[in-house]
């Protein structure tokens, strides 16, 4: 009888591989005019803390504190005259560069490996900001997803919401 042995089970290993910090779990929550970042180790995220945070004061800015002139008016296909609303765009602007703000961290995060995956707490209107500026890469990071404005709560009340998360693997 023959003893089979495999090749590559003779070569000794010869380099130090380190692998990401799967662990590591990042816990971004936002809203348009503030993102808390948390880090803490996966799944149960005991050990989670404070680690960053971002502002964006403009956002908290109305239309009319930054823009001196009137809506502009013009007619509608039926000849009717009508004033234009520039606080959707305004909001839309402002709501989409913290968006990227937030994005350029965490890829700053994952570029330096910061963390293995993340998880993310936002409204629903930053929630889909985040969602179209987000590289291929990160996404895959992305371990779940709390559709809520939590941004205001202290860490013992935000993490009842993302363990939650965490349990029914919601996220997409």
């Amino acid at each position: 009888m023959s003893l089979k042995l495999d090749p590559l089970e003779l070569i000794p290993m010869s380099f130090r591989h380190t692998p990401p910090k799967l662990a590591e779990t990042f816990v971004v929550v936002a809203d348009r005019a503030q993102a808390r970042l948390f880090r803490g180790t996966w799944p149960d995220l005991e050990d989670c803390r404070e680690v960053d945070g971002m502002v964006h004061p403009e956002s908290r800015l109305r239309v009319h504190d930054t823009v001196s002139d009137k809506p502009g008016r013009f007619r509608t296909p039926a000849g009717q005259r009508t004033a234009a609303d520039p606080n959707t765009d305004f909001q839309h602007r402002t709501t989409s560069e913290f968006a990227r703000r937030i994005i350029a961290r965490l890829e700053q995060g994952r570029t330096h490996e910061e963390f293995g995956r993340w998880i993310l707490v936002a409204p629903p209107t930053l929630l889909g900001e985040l969602r179209r500026e987000l590289p291929a890469p990160l996404a895959k990071l992305l371990a779940a997803e709390v559709e809520k404005e939590l941004v205001h709560l202290k860490p013992h009340e935000i993490l009842p919401h993302v363990r939650e998360a965490i349990a029914n693997n919601r996220h997409g």
